[in-house]
């Protein structure tokens, strides 16, 4: 029984990764709005525009990483083949 759930089909799969994509993209598209603003601002609220900027996208890199390393690891315990190699340290 354990190993039917281990390895079936997870049907959220698709929903989460569309979620995660939807996720970045707004996420960029907001790190490039603060960047705008920020071209046209001086002193520390340029600053702290771009730092925020910065932070969002280190934050939206970090996600991925962690869903695509976890991708590969269900699919390495399905027996498959690693799409890519991702560190596991998240």
């Amino acid at each position: 029984m354990a190993a039917q759930l281990a390895t079936r089909e997870d049907e959220s799969r698709s929903s989460a990764t569309l979620l995660l994509v939807a996720s970045s993209v707004t996420s960029l598209l907001g790190a490039g709005f603060a960047l705008n603003l920020a071209g046209h601002d001086s002193g520390p609220p340029r600053a702290l525009m771009i730092g925020v900027a910065v932070l969002t996208m280190e934050l939206t890199f970090g996600c991925r990483t962690c869903q695509q390393s976890a991708s590969n690891e269900a699919l390495h315990r399905r027996g498959l083949h690693h799409v890519a190699d991702v560190p596991s340290d998240c």
